[in-house]
């Protein structure tokens, strides 16, 4: 009787097994996860993908030019097509740009471009503070 040969792959893990069905048995072991652990692998892995995009990103002092919807929505691809999914108000909107600019700052200790017009716009020192603490604009001494 021939041994077939199986090949083992699994999403997140770069490596494919492949081993004799009759090993196969033996040598692994299976195991069934509920949807709330795979809920929980999979928000990990978006969350480190989204980390390793914003860690890339330029600093405004670096690169600073005119706040436009352009400059506001540079930012990680995965952040965006999350927000996308969540509800279509999230796409490329106003509300999108503030939520993923808390994200983005607070990942990268940045100040995003968002960040500092809200704040030259606030103009009064306890506004943009009370508003730093939100995380929505930057603080008082960096304007």
């Amino acid at each position: 009787m021939q041994d077939e040969i199986m090949l083992f792959s699994s999403p997140g893990v770069a490596t494919t097994i492949m081993m004799l069905r009759s090993k196969a048995v033996a040598t692994l072991k299976f195991e069934a996860i509920n949807d709330e652990e795979k809920a929980n692998a999979q928000i990990k892995f978006v969350a480190k993908k989204i980390m390793s995009e914003t860690k890339h990103m330029t600093s405004i002092v670096k690169n600073y030019t005119k706040v436009n919807k352009e400059n506001i929505f540079d930012v990680s691809q995965t952040l965006l097509d999350l927000l996308s999914n969540i509800s279509k108000h999230l796409h490329l909107t106003l509300p999108a740009a503030i939520i993923i600019s808390i994200i983005t700052s607070s990942k990268s200790s940045k100040t995003t471009m968002l960040q500092l017009a809200l704040s030259l716009v606030a103009h009064s020192k306890g506004v943009i503070e009370h508003f730093h603490e939100y995380g929505m604009s930057s603080t008082y001494h960096k304007l």
